[in-house]
């Protein structure tokens, strides 16, 4: 059975802008389209018993940066001791939504290929959206297992910790952008720098005095009083 864009988007509970661009990034398929050009979809929660035999457990770990690999790698071993078939490793900031495992695991759950999503720490899937991906997963029938639930903390705690990983994202971004930036000026000099010599060579090839080039050509081969005859002899004779 098929459905249109409109009960797609508020079976998950977004515009159907959002249904296209999700379409277009991967996360949802497009089953079929109308003489008219529309999109037609599979309806969701429709699990087949093939499906159902095939869904996985799955588990999802991330770092911030590539200096955490160690914890990555702990992260993964923590998952596959809770019974994860399979792990998905993602390194990359938890405000960023376009990391490639996380592109993955959203396919899946969109597709209904995951039974169960385990994640060691809830913010590892994502620093802000994370009820976003418990809402797919509960219109998936996905079960989520956090391993390891931290300890509650006040509001004033959350909010200095939101706004402290707001600032070292965004001074990242920019001091890569800077050293990028920097990266170009370094090459630029050297190129100026061949410019210049050039320009300057040039600059002694140009007189000074006033007078043509061809003037001073014209002066070399021109012959000098000390090679002219003065006995009426022409030079060849001589």
């Amino acid at each position: 059975m098929l459905c249109s864009i409109g009960f797609i988007a508020k079976h998950y509970g977004v515009s159907p802008s959002t249904i296209r661009r999700w379409v277009k990034l991967g996360y949802i398929r497009i089953a079929g389209r109308t003489f008219g050009g529309h999109r037609r979809f599979d309806v969701p929660n429709e699990v087949s018993s093939e499906q159902a035999s095939t869904r996985k457990h799955i588990g999802h770990a991330r770092v911030s940066s590539h200096d955490q690999k160690e914890d990555l790698a702990r992260q993964s071993a923590r998952l596959r001791e809770a019974g994860c078939e399979e792990v998905i490793e993602d390194i990359g900031s938890g405000l960023n939504c376009r990391k490639p495992g996380l592109r993955s695991l959203l396919r899946q759950l969109l597709d209904g290929r995951v039974k169960k999503l385990s994640v060691v720490h809830e913010d590892r899937l994502l620093r802000f959206g994370v009820g976003l991906i418990r809402q797919i997963c509960r219109r998936m029938r996905t079960e989520v297992d956090v391993l390891e639930n931290r300890a509650e903390k006040t509001f004033e705690e959350e909010l200095a910790r939101d706004v402290i990983t707001l600032m070292t994202v965004f001074c990242a971004r920019l001091y890569g952008r800077r050293s990028h930036r920097n990266k170009q000026s370094v090459k630029v000099p050297a190129c100026a720098t061949k410019m210049a010599d050039r320009h300057e060579a040039t600059e002694r090839d140009v007189p000074t005095d006033g007078t043509r080039c061809s003037d001073r050509r014209n002066a070399m081969f021109r012959p000098t009083e000390r090679d002219v005859p003065t006995d009426g002899t022409s030079s060849f004779s001589a």
